[in-house]
């Protein structure tokens, strides 16, 4: 979503209004309302925001100076072995295995790391939005939006580029419908996982350069490993650390996520009565993202290989919602209020995902040609999980004179990640208030403004498990048989838990709101107690059961 097409977020806290969302309520409830056509004016409206911005790194550590560093160096070398290392050992120690190293200390030589790996960033955003409503009750909002974000490091940003259209359309007095789509395309940019390591490691009296026979820097000509630094007639200049150049791991490491997202939601709504509503919603989702990385043999990876490597990580999201509600509401004279939720909702969702990796292609084309790797460094796997979730709600609401309220739910949710006889759970609640600010020894206070006093107990649930975790599971394996003979076979993997059931939360809440002064200050306090029941977390077997974990 683009922040700029989000309405109002509302968290719902306390056990009786998240208890209402079941197992989908489990780690809490943010409920984020986007832009819709029902807000918008008639005529059409316009709305046009642009802004630029810039970033630097900041609260960075301080790192040592050459002399700082090269100081210390010598202390913890004596500290190591004081019997046998003395301030003149460890000088000759230093000339013979990095005499550029001693030179750069007595000239008082420092580089700065964080210089030449950071850079100024850069942000744009930019933001058109139309709104509006015609005569025959047809109400829009489109938006479009551009985010561009350069990063502090090179080939690190994000492109992202969303558009947003939402419709809503009153056909009559008793049927109306709308609609919502939103499409968003991020590219980004991730650049080396391992620069500001490198860069952090690295020793002041390093740099990233190559030297000429006396020594001095050929900026511009970069040498991949600045601890272990050499003169053109191959004797060591500086024999030490074997942490990579930075910038070389930033020129030759490429990794490019593409992300293609979509959300979409279509209702329609019948009001049989004035008091009798009934909505219908089907809402869906599709995402597809792309991470592909490409490594030069001066990185990381290229020396743990030897060689170029590059990979591709896919990963495809379907999931969908289908919603039925009716929410009665009646009143019985001024005093009595009642409303009635009754709601039935599908979910289905499932993932895909495929990786192949290979190395040793014979010229650098990216990711773009991992067949012409070594095919002994072939690797490709592929997964597909699927889940679904079917529940059953009703809320109950009463007030009497807008002074004391009670509030009863339940919900009832099956999951299809849980074995027969354990799929099904009931998630029950109940909140009290009292507004006593209504009351006739306050009511006419002109200190308080309101005051109300909450109480409520619920209960949620948890599925949150690697759907098919209930059944025994197998992993593909290779073995040497008959000496060099390479076999593939299956082995055991995980345990089936048949037994597997719901994490249950029981969450009690106390809360009181207050405004004095017509309500210029206003306020909440709450106090939570929350116990979780029947954990679900993965458990690690011995190895000679014959299982993993379970």
């Amino acid at each position: 979503l683009n922040p700029q097409d989000i309405a109002r977020m509302d968290v719902l806290k306390d056990a009786s209004s998240a208890s209402i969302y079941g197992s989908r309520g489990a780690s809490g409830v943010v409920i984020v309302t986007t832009k819709s056509g029902s807000s918008a004016k008639r005529g059409l409206a316009v709305q046009l925001e642009t802004s630029y911005g810039v970033k630097n790194a900041s609260r960075l550590p301080e790192m040592m100076t050459g002399a700082e560093w090269w100081k210390f160096h010598k202390v913890a070398y004596m500290n190591a072995t004081p019997l046998t290392q003395t301030p003149e050992a460890l000088a000759n120690l230093y000339s013979l295995r990095s005499p550029l190293m001693v030179q750069r200390a007595n000239n008082g030589y420092s580089f700065d790391w964080y210089d030449a790996v950071l850079r100024p960033g850069a942000t744009q955003n930019h933001y058109l939005n139309l709104s509006g409503r015609s005569d025959n009750g047809l109400a829009y909002n489109m938006s479009f939006g551009v985010q561009k974000d350069e990063g502090l490091i090179d080939k690190d940003s994000q492109d992202k580029y969303s558009f947003k259209l939402g419709i809503t359309h009153k056909i009559n007095e008793k049927f109306s419908t709308g609609a919502n789509v939103t499409v968003a395309k991020i590219t980004t940019e991730l650049g080396s996982d391992l620069a500001m390591q490198e860069a952090f490691r690295l020793s002041p009296l390093t740099s990233p350069w190559a030297i000429d026979a006396n020594g001095n820097e050929l900026v511009g000509t970069k040498f991949f490993l600045p601890g272990k630094l050499f003169y053109p007639n191959g004797v060591p200049a500086i024999d030490k650390t074997s942490t990579p150049n930075p910038l070389s791991e930033i020129a030759n490491s490429n990794q490019t996520e593409k992300v293609w997202q979509a959300l979409g939601n279509v209702f329609f709504q019948y009001q049989a009565k004035k008091w009798l509503p009934f909505k219908t919603t089907f809402s869906t989702g599709f995402s597809n993202t792309q991470l592909g990385a490409a490594y030069g043999i001066e990185t990381n990876a290229g020396v743990a290989v030897k060689r170029i490597s590059s990979s591709i990580k896919r990963n495809d999201n379907f999931n969908y919602t289908w919603d039925n509600q009716i929410d009665m509401k009646h009143k019985i004279g001024d005093d009595h209020d009642f409303s009635l939720l009754l709601l039935q909702s599908t979910f289905y969702n499932e993932d895909m995902s495929s990786y192949s990796y290979s190395n040793g292609q014979p010229f650098d084309t990216d990711i773009y040609n991992l067949g012409s790797g070594v095919q002994t460094s072939f690797q490709i796997t592929s997964g597909f999980t699927k889940r679904t979730l079917n529940s059953f709600a009703g809320r109950l609401n009463y007030a009497y004179k807008n002074k004391y309220m009670l509030t009863a739910s339940t919900r009832y949710d099956g999951s299809s990640v849980f074995s027969e006889g354990n799929k099904w759970a009931n998630f029950p609640s109940v909140a009290l208030a009292w507004r006593v600010s209504k009351e006739s020894f306050l009511e006419d206070n002109r200190i308080v403004s309101d005051f109300k006093l909450r109480a409520s107990l619920g209960y949620t649930g948890n599925d949150n498990v690697i759907p098919y975790t209930t059944q025994a599971l197998l992993n593909q394996q290779t073995f040497y048989a008959n000496g060099s003979n390479l076999l593939s076979g299956w082995q055991s993997d995980a345990l089936a838990n048949k037994n597997l059931t719901w994490e249950k939360t029981r969450e009690v809440n106390f809360g009181l709101d207050f405004g004095f002064v017509r309500n210029r200050i206003t306020g909440t306090v709450d106090v939570y107690d929350r116990l979780s029941k029947d954990l679900i977390y993965q458990q690690q077997l011995p190895a000679e059961t014959g299982w993993r974990y379970t």
